[in-house]
């Protein structure tokens, strides 16, 4: 509506977006320039000029000349929206004709009329085109979409039309407009001192130093695969390949089946760990930065696979939960006010919080650390005394084993403190911020700049003053620089074949999937709100602040037709089996929906089974695809996830 009603930004979509570019008709792959020029480059893409009924190379590309990529279209260049008799002879002698994938989209929105949206989301047409007139009409509008969309098989898909719709009106990298999800202050030196070596020698006045040791780490990211997902580890050995692999769970408009796209994508090695590398079913593990029984679907199978087939388990914990029920050792680390250190560092509110020490650890609980450290001293002193120095380290690098402890601790000279100082020194955003000032004024500090790290990784961010809000995107909005993706501009089209072969090279409408068979429910999720994540979960002042033990939320017209009451134990269940719980009836939730907050323990259950046990969390096929552009299934980049909000259930009342 926004695109027939012209309400979109044009001038805007053609210099920042892929739209404008052209797609061959045959491959339904962006026109390159090695398609038709002899030596051309790959990533090199073209627009067709009005003026000139000629193809041009935009010199956003990311394989344009590397000094002269710009979004700033040179006076002359009149990129055509949809252009018409557009064609390009190919090397081959072949002539295909071309398409904007501006065009495409037009056709593609043109199966989604107010009433079809209006059948699809349930929100009346009249309110649907309110809302589109007068997003697209706002001096600024913006999108805060959270982390919900990621908890969803087509999130994904989600995300993408939400962030189209900002950029066709205009709003990205406008102040107050666009599209968030959470938004981080990067603090650099908190990076540094993870995995620099000698980071005590860094100073902040050398940020050619600073610079070239966020490059040189960078770069080694994709040195080897030993550093892998570990949805991918969950999914090869965790005992829930067949569920999440399930068809039946799974969109029901693939072409083919989910297991076939995996091997597909692990024989062209677009994703880490194929079947029998050495990172499967390890023989010792070493958990520490949660419960992965808990964060995991299906989490409580790992009992039976990785965790009984594990010569060694040692974990770090806080609290005695699952993983720590199925560890050999327990290393009792200190609670978030016994001791220092820094968490998020998120950007609504533009405030550094120290999470400063309180009072001393108790028992035998320690730093995180303090842990660590003596680790990797008795590491150091172990391959010492059976004379082991090299081996293959992180990303199969060689790693000296005797030089842990002194590599760990930079030569003795980091402890938390220096570390936490040297995280405020060599971060931008905290650039003035010292440790005694925070403590002054009660562990809170404006931030003062932003980071080396978006802009090497993300180039989203931009210059910031403290009597100012942070706004994304001005490097490309204002300076005209490229974006981070293969086109160098906002990338909505994606040409990758997976993507293509279930019709997601353009953000288009899928239904949700039968993930736990066919039942007339569907289990949804919402963040807890009496703990952060399962901190504090199972604490009894705040337990009494709720029922005090796991609850849904079920519709009462729901309840009545099952012959539940409130606070009846009722077992939710579906193809996978099912879990005990209380019953809340509320009319705050929608007929057909059945609500449960997040973070329960499995112990906090009746009888150990908990709501991640029924949730498949099937593979979202396009998860898999890699070695495309600025498409790399890498950790933290790109790569397979998991899902739960889309499981469909039944419940009944439980009758002990």
């Amino acid at each position: 509506m926004i695109i027939d009603e012209g309400l979109h930004d044009v001038p805007y979509v053609i210099e920042q977006t892929d739209l404008p570019l052209l797609v061959r008709s045959d491959t339904r792959q962006f026109l390159r320039e090695t398609d038709v020029v002899e030596g051309g480059r790959p990533e090199c893409f073209g627009w067709w000029d009005e003026k000139k009924r000629e193809i041009v190379w935009s010199a956003s590309s990311a394989g344009y000349d590397k000094d002269k990529r710009t979004l700033k279209l040179q006076p002359g260049e009149h990129p055509a929206l949809e252009p018409t008799g557009a064609e390009a002879r190919l090397l081959s002698g072949k002539t295909v004709a071309l398409r904007s994938s501006f065009s495409i989209l037009r056709d593609r929105l043109a199966d989604y009329d107010a009433e079809r949206a209006a059948k699809i989301t349930g929100v009346h047409a009249k309110v649907i085109r309110r809302f589109a007139r007068e997003f697209a009409q706002a001096r600024s509008a913006i999108i805060y979409s959270g982390a919900a969309c990621a908890k969803i098989l087509h999130g994904d898909l989600v995300a993408r039309a939400q962030i189209l719709m900002a950029a066709l009106t205009g709003n990205n990298g406008r102040p107050g407009g666009g599209w968030q999800e959470m938004t981080f202050f990067e603090l650099d030196g908190k990076i540094l001192s993870a995995f620099v070596e000698n980071v005590c020698d860094l100073k902040a006045d050398d940020q050619a130093g600073i610079w070239g040791a966020l490059t040189q780490m960078g770069q080694q990211q994709a040195a080897s695969p030993t550093y892998i997902s570990g949805s991918m580890m969950r999914l090869q050995d965790a005992g829930t390949r067949s569920e999440q692999l399930n068809p039946a769970y799974n969109d029901p408009t693939l072409p083919r089946s989910p297991e076939q796209f995996l091997k597909e994508a692990l024989a062209r090695g677009d994703v880490h760990n194929h079947p029998g590398s050495e990172l499967s079913s390890p023989e010792i593990i070493f958990n520490m930065f949660g419960n992965p029984f808990r964060n995991s679907r299906m989490g409580g199978r790992l009992a039976q696979t990785r965790f009984r087939n594990a010569r060694l388990i040692v974990d770090l914990t806080l609290r005695m939960d699952d993983t720590a029920r199925h560890s050999d050792i327990l290393l009792p680390t200190a609670a978030p006010y016994e001791k220092l250190g820094v968490k998020y560092s998120v950007a609504y509110p533009p405030y550094f919080h120290l999470g400063d020490k309180v009072v001393e650890p108790l028992g035998e609980s320690k730093s995180d650390w303090g842990i660590l450290a003596l680790l990797a001293e008795r590491v150091s002193a172990e391959a010492r005394r059976r004379g082991v120095t090299t081996v293959k380290g992180y990303r199969g690098r060689p790693y000296d084993l005797t030089r842990t402890h002194e590599r760990y601790s930079d030569k003795g000279r980091l402890d938390p403190e220096k570390i936490l100082r040297l995280i405020l020194e060599l971060s931008p955003a905290t650039k003035g911020i010292t440790l005694e000032a925070l403590r002054a004024n009660k562990g809170v500090a404006r931030y003062t700049g932003v980071s080396q790290l978006g802009k090497m990784w993300c180039g989203t961010t931009e210059d910031y003053k403290v009597d100012e809000p942070l706004v994304a995107f001005l490097d490309m909005s204002i300076r005209k620089r490229p974006w981070p993706t293969s086109t160098g501009r906002q990338q909505f089209y994606l040409d990758h074949s997976i993507f293509l072969e279930v019709g997601e090279e353009l953000p288009v409408h899928k239904e949700p999937p039968r993930a736990g068979g066919r039942y007339p429910l569907t289990l949804t999720c919402g963040h807890t709100r009496w703990s952060i994540h399962s901190a504090w979960r199972d604490l009894d002042i705040l337990l009494r602040l709720q029922r005090g033990e796991p609850v849904i939320f079920v519709n009462p017209d729901d309840a009545r037709a099952r012959g539940v009451a409130d606070h009846d134990y009722t077992a939710v269940h579906n193809d996978l089996g099912y879990f005990l719980v209380r019953a809340k009836l509320t009319p705050g939730i929608r007929p057909g929906q059945v609500h449960i907050y997040h973070a329960w323990l499995s112990t906090q259950f009746v009888d150990g089974r908990d709501n991640d046990s029924i949730c498949p969390s099937p593979i979202k096929v396009t998860q898999l695809a890699g070695k495309h552009g600025h498409i790399v299934n890498e950790i933290g980049w790109y790569e397979v996830g998991q899902n739960d909000r889309d499981t469909k259930v039944d419940f009944r009342k439980h009758v002990a």
